[in-house]
């Protein structure tokens, strides 16, 4: 989303309220959902960084192919480990 700090906090409830309406694409309703480099920006452990990548998985609707592609590691790669944490 290009404008202001200002501007862009004051779309975020806007954005937020149009996740459920199926009529608008999906790339358009998860406009407000952080970055994966401002997620994974802190991580300094390989356990801190898998679970960024699960929340970044299930809470903000990345794909395993964007997950993938942000840390260096394979879209098979990434289901693994997203799958061992749901076991845990």
């Amino acid at each position: 989303m290009l404008g202001s700090d200002a501007f862009v906090a004051k779309m975020v409830p806007q954005l937020k309220a149009s996740e459920t309406v199926a009529e608008i694409p999906k790339r358009q309703r998860r406009l407000h959902r952080p970055s994966l480099k401002k997620l994974l920006a802190k991580v300094d452990s390989k356990p801190a960084r898998d679970q960024t990548m699960v929340r970044a998985y299930l809470e903000h609707a990345y794909t395993l192919a964007e997950i993938g592609t942000e840390v260096g590691l394979h879209y098979a790669t990434v289901s693994r480990i997203i799958k061992a944490s749901e076991v845990s």
